[in-house]
C-alpha cells in the first residue's frame, strides 16, 4: 500500500521541505524536495515570530508550487538547548492467581508491556524537572523479566515482574507551543514532532552501525546533535549549542568582514585541519563595504576552521561520554548535517574521538534524489523514513524494537497540538 508523507526539517540556517511516496515494500521515492533561508529560528526555538513564519510559510509556498501532490500532515523535527536526555526504568508485577488464590508466574502481554512504559512516564515526573517540561520519546534499552537482562521483547515470556530500563528525551511546553503556533500561522498541521538527531539516524545509519554500536553527530548551523545506537536500541541522546555558524561568525570576526562572505569563504576554501593547506595557497577575500580585497593564507582559514571545529567536536565527546550503558571501546563516529561539508571534518572528528569517522548522506531512497543527496537533509528524509516505519504493517514490533515512542504519549501530544492547532 502506498502513501505520501510530508517531512519539514526546520533549522537556523534553512528550513528543507520534502513529498515522498512511501510503501511497505520499496524504498521510500523521492517526489518533491525544497530548501529556502531560514529566519527568526536560533538553536531550535523560535526568536521572532513573524520572521519565522514567514520562512517557513515561503517553503511550503514553495512545495505547493512544484509538487503533484498536496502535502498533508508534516513529520517536523525538533531540536534545541531545551531538550534533555534522562535515563530510567519501571517495574510492574505479572503475576497472576490460580483458583486457590496462590500467585503465580503470568504470561507477559502487550497489555503488560504499555504498563511498565507508563511507568516509566510516571516515574520522570518524579525527576526534579522545570514545571513545563514533557516527555518527547520514550527509549527502551532493555527489559529485563525476572532478572533475566536483555530481552528485546517481552510479549508471551513467562515471569513474576517485568521491568525496563529506558532512555527518555524531554522537551519544554513552552518551546512547543511557540513552534507549533508558528507552524500554524504558516499553516502548516502537525503529525508529529519527532527528535532531530532521531530523524538523521533514520536515513542515515545501516541496522549494522545500529546494532554494533555508533555515535551519530549532526552539525547544524547553530546545534550540533549527537545520538547514540547500541544492539539496534537508542541509548543516549545529547545536544551542544554550537554549529557551523559559529564557525563563520569566526571567520567574519577575525578577518573582519561580512557573514556571507564569510560563509562562502568557509563553503569554498573551507578547511577542518590547518595541516590540509597547501603552504603556498592565497585566497584573496572581499572586503567589506568601502575596504580594498585582501589577501591571506588559506591555512590561516583553516586555523579558524579547526580551532571552532575542535571545540564543537571536543563537547561533542563530552555529551557521548555521559552515555550510562556498556558500550563497545571508542565506537565509530558518524558525522553528517551541514557542518560536515567542511573538507576535513571527518578527518578532524578521527583526531578527537580517536575513533574511525565517516560523512554520511541520505541512503536507500529513489525518486529525485539528486535533490536529497547531501548530509543538509539527513534529518529530513530521515523523518520520511520515521514515517514509513512507524505507521507499516509492523507497527507495534517496530516501535518495540527499534526507536520506541510512548503511545499515550503520542495521543498527549496529539491532543496538546490539535488543542494550539
Amino acid at each position: 500500500m502506498k502513501n505520501i508523507v510530508s517531512a519539514l526539517d526546520i533549522g537556523s540556517e534553512n528550513i528543507k521541505a520534502v513529498i515522498a511516496e512511501v510503501s511497505d515494500e520499496y524504498k521510500p521515492r523521492i517526489l518533491t524536495s525544497v530548501m529556502e533561508e531560514s529566519s527568526g529560528i536560533r538553536d531550535g526555538e523560535i526568536v521572532d515570530m513573524e520572521k519565522a513564519s514567514r520562512s517557513i510559510k515561503n517553503t511550503i509556498d514553495q512545495i505547493k508550487k512544484i509538487s503533484e501532490f498536496e502535502p498533508g500532515e508534516y513529520y517536523v523535527s525538533i531540536t534545541g538547548n531545551h531538550i534533555k536526555g534522562i535515563d530510567t526504568n519501571g517495574l510492574i508485577s505479572t503475576t497472576k492467581k490460580d483458583s486457590s488464590g496462590v500467585e503465580e508466574p503470568g504470561t507477559i502481554s502487550k497489555y503488560h508491556i504499555e504498563k511498565v512504559n507508563e511507568k516509566v512516564e510516571e516515574n520522570s515526573m518524579a525527576c526534579p524537572l522545570p514545571v513545563d517540561r514533557d516527555i518527547l520519546h520514550i527509549f527502551p534499552k532493555e527489559y529485563i523479566v525476572d532478572n533475566r537482562r536483555g530481552i528485546i521483547n517481552p510479549e508471551d515470556l513467562t515471569g513474576r515482574r517485568l521491568e525496563i530500563r529506558a532512555h527518555l528525551t524531554i522537551y519544554s511546553t513552552t518551546a512547543a507551543r511557540n513552534l507549533i503556533r508558528c507552524l500554524k500561522k504558516s499553516g502548516v498541521k502537525v503529525k508529529e514532532f519527532v527528535l532531530h538527531s532521531l530523524a538523521s539516524a533514520y536515513s542515515t545509519l545501516s541496522e549494522d552501525e545500529k546494532e554494533h554500536g555508533t555515535i551519530l553527530i549532526d552539525v547544524g548551523a547553530n546545534t550540533t546533535d549527537v545520538i547514540y545506537y547500541s544492539q539496534g536500541k537508542v541509548q543516549y541522546t545529547g545536544f551542544v549549542p554550537q554549529g557551523g555558524k559559529n564557525v563563520t561568525r569566526d571567520i567574519a570576526r577575525m578577518l573582519q568582514i561580512g557573514s556571507k562572505t564569510a560563509e562562502n569563504l568557509k563553503i569554498e576554501n573551507g578547511l577542518a585541519i590547518k595541516k590540509m593547506a597547501p603552504g603556498n595557497k592565497i585566497l584573496e577575500i572581499e572586503g567589506l563595504s568601502g575596504y580594498d580585497p585582501f589577501e591571506i593564507e588559506q591555512s590561516r582559514l583553516a586555523e579558524y576552521i579547526e580551532a571552532r571545529m575542535r571545540e564543537i567536536f571536543q563537547e561533542a565527546k563530552v555529551e557521548a561520554n555521559k552515555i550510562n550503558t556498556p558500550r563497545v571501546s571508542n565506537p565509530p563516529v558518524v558525522l553528517t548535517g551541514g557542518g560536515a561539508l567542511i573538507k576535513g571534518s571527518a578527518r578532524l572528528c578521527e583526531d578527537v574521538f580517536d575513533t574511525s569517522c565517516k560523512v554520511a548522506r541520505p541512503v536507500n531512497f529513489q525518486g529525485q534524489v539528486e535533490d536529497i543527496n547531501s548530509p543538509i537533509f539527513s534529518a529530513a528524509t530521515g523523518l520520511i523514513n520515521y514515517a514509513r516505519k512507524n505507521t507499516s504493517k509492523n507497527k507495534a514490533q517496530i516501535l518495540l524494537q527499534k526507536a520506541p515512542v510512548n503511545l499515550s504519549f503520542l495521543e498527549k501530544i496529539k491532543n496538546f497540538i490539535d488543542r494550539i492547532m
